[in-house]
């Protein structure tokens, strides 16, 4: 064996290490793939008051239709006390749901300083509490009380 064969396997083996890397990288990176389309999507299910038997809604209507309900207010600002206001709400969607309290409603009004991640936190409040319904209009998020669905 002379000289250059000895230097032609020498550069062979640097360049045959990569490509076995590259390939390993390529099926890793295909298993991963093929495990991340497995997972389910999550659903979220929203349940919407019905105006009239046609099934259309409308804030404006519901809001007529809740007028003479009391309004327990709240207003969240972007501030740390908001985490107060949030237990609060929290209390108040509970009463809302188990008291069976149709003559009230909830009012929370959003400022400019409120966070996507807030209104997320309303919405969960709702899920964990099992009311249906409850709509965003304008800068106000309202929770209502248990319908007939309820």
């Amino acid at each position: 064996m002379n000289i250059s064969q000895l230097t032609k396997k020498a550069a062979f083996a640097p360049v045959f290490i990569v490509c076995l890397n590259l390939l390993a990288l390529l099926l890793w990176f295909v298993q991963a793939r093929t495990l991340a389309s497995k997972e389910k999507p999550v659903v979220i299910r929203h349940f919407l008051p019905r105006d009239k038997d046609d099934g259309i809604f409308s804030a404006s209507f519901v809001l007529k239709e809740n007028a003479s309900k009391q309004q327990i207010r709240f207003h969240l600002n972007g501030t740390v006390s908001d985490e107060k206001e949030f237990r609060a709400i929290q209390a108040a969607a509970v009463s809302l749901k188990t008291r069976r309290e149709r003559n009230s409603m909830i009012k929370i009004t959003l400022s400019e300083e409120t966070h996507y991640k807030d209104v997320i936190a309303l919405i969960n409040i709702v899920m964990r509490t099992d009311l249906k319904r409850y709509m965003l209009w304008k800068n106000d998020f309202y929770i209502l009380p248990p319908g007939s669905e309820g």
